[in-house]
Formats: C-alpha cells, structure tokens, sequence
C-alpha cells in the first residue's frame, strides 16, 4: 500500500471574499486555515473559470476549491451567513 501523494487533486477551503476583482479574473479572501496547505490569511487568488466571479460579492461566506496545479480557485460556493 503506497501513501497518498502531497500534491492532491483539488484543496478545499472556507473564508469571506474581501474583493472581487473582474479585471483580473482575481477574488480575494480572508480565509481559515487549510491543513496542509496554508495557513490562515488573506490572499488573492485567480479564478477559473471567470464567470465564478459573477456569483459571489464583497462579504459573502463562500466555500471554495483551489486547484494546486494551477494555483486557482475552481469552484465557489456560496454559505448561509
């Protein structure tokens, strides 16, 4: 039985956007700490694809996926406050 590899698939995290940033295809989010992968912060992140960012505004709780690879967010979710 061989461990799992470090560089997983997709990386899931939870946080409050602070920004969207459409010119950039860029959202930033205060985010919790996601094990493993980073620490507690906020940071800008791309997202892909670009029309995530029409879901989600300034101060929304959102759940999303960070692809590793390509240093993205992939998929966003919005939480009940």
């Amino acid at each position: 039985h061989q461990a799992a590899p470090q560089d997983q698939q997709t990386v899931l995290g939870e946080g409050t956007v602070i920004a969207v940033v459409p010119s950039s295809d860029q959202i930033v989010v205060d985010h919790k700490d996601i094990p493993g992968f980073m620490d507690a912060l906020t940071m800008g992140y791309r997202v892909e694809p670009p029309s995530l960012l029409e879901k989600v505004q300034t101060g929304d709780v959102v759940r999303f996926t960070i692809d590793p690879q390509q240093k993205a967010i992939v998929t966003i979710e919005k939480m009940s406050k």
